[in-house]
């Protein structure tokens, strides 16, 4: 390990019991630290051209054609899986659990701040869009949520597409059907938009982004009429969500383990799909398999920007649009795409 990875992870330890921050600017970083909170890593030394930081996100460039007289670019990152707890969060149930399960997760994903970092660093030195497709924490903790809280801060556009473990994590037993709206509620409070559907025009692109993460299918009735407002203005439209929408091709490889899947496990048979895929043709979600047929036939429909799977790969979804799945932030991936 060298020195920079050891001072980074040292710190990411020393932290570990605070609330790690992301701060907007340097004058937010002094004020924590006077308060005696622990100093975020992209601050000072780390803003340096040559920042460690940076150096933990290899950042994929493509181009999607969108059809704007002017091109611009943005950052996809997904699945950042940010896991920390302050100490209140640790005391705050069966302490030997939370413990184990915090040191575990840590273990697992020493990186995933420092690349969260490293992608939100890049937006805002080079004032280009931010776009997160969910799974940003690992699971709900008062220090996490500050994570949120903090990402954003300092980006000029930003659109986050809510993922799945926002809802439930793997520290406790998972969040049940009566503690799901105070959960959204939690993490829209830190949110730069509502997480049930949001979009922002840049660039002439509109860019929507819904939350199809699994835990929300009373609200799919909500989206669709949004979704279909937001086509009806005409604009090249690029989507954002956490779970991919189906594709058979995608959904194939999946299942054997094939082409950009080749190291993942394979998959027990076809149902596992339905927790993979928004939409799988054979789930129970009607409305899901609905919206997904209609997104189909968009001709203005350019893009679909997605996670989840941990996989960097892009799939045809419909005659006028692509989907491109980002990997894993906090294994060091995401896409840098100029729009044209």
């Amino acid at each position: 390990m060298s020195d920079i990875d050891r001072r980074s992870f040292l710190c990411l330890g020393a932290g570990a019991l605070a609330l790690p921050s992301i701060a907007s600017s340097a004058g937010s970083c002094a004020d924590r630290t006077r308060k005696g909170e622990w100093t975020p890593l992209v601050e000072g030394p780390m803003s340096a051209p040559t920042s460690p930081v940076l150096k933990k996100v290899k950042f994929t460039k493509i181009e999607i054609n969108v059809g704007v007289e002017k091109p611009f670019r943005a950052i996809h990152c997904s699945d950042s899986h940010v896991a920390y707890m302050t100490v209140n969060d640790l005391l705050s149930g069966n302490n030997d659990l939370e413990l184990a399960m915090f040191n575990k997760r840590l273990l697992q994903k020493p990186d995933a701040l420092p690349s969260l970092a490293a992608c939100v660093l890049k937006a805002r030195r080079e004032r280009i869009p931010l776009f997160h497709t969910g799974d940003l924490y690992d699971y709900e903790s008062a220090a996490n949520i500050s994570v949120v809280e903090d990402a954003f801060k300092g980006v000029g556009e930003c659109l986050y597409a809510v993922g799945n473990h926002e809802y439930h994590g793997h520290w406790r037993n998972g969040i049940k059907g009566a503690e799901i709206p105070p959960a959204r509620a939690r993490l829209n409070a830190a949110m730069p938009h509502d997480l049930t559907f949001a979009s922002r025009i840049i660039g002439g692109v509109n860019f929507i982004a819904f939350d199809n993460g699994g835990f929300s299918y009373e609200l799919a009735d909500l989206q669709f009429e949004s979704m279909k407002r937001e086509f009806a203005k005409g604009l090249p439209t690029v989507v954002m969500c956490h779970l991919p929408l189906w594709s058979e091709k995608a959904a194939d490889d999946r299942l054997n383990s094939a082409g950009p899947f080749g190291e993942c496990k394979p998959l027990k048979d076809r149902s596992s799909l339905r927790g993979l895929f928004y939409g799988c043709p054979f789930g129970s979600d009607r409305m899901a398999k609905r919206i997904v047929r209609w997104l189909k036939e968009q001709k203005n429909l350019k893009a679909v920007l997605c996670g989840h799977l941990h996989t960097e790969c892009s799939y045809r979804f419909s005659e006028t649009a692509m989907q491109y799945m980002a990997g894993a932030t906090y294994k060091g991936n995401a896409y840098e795409i100029t729009f044209v």
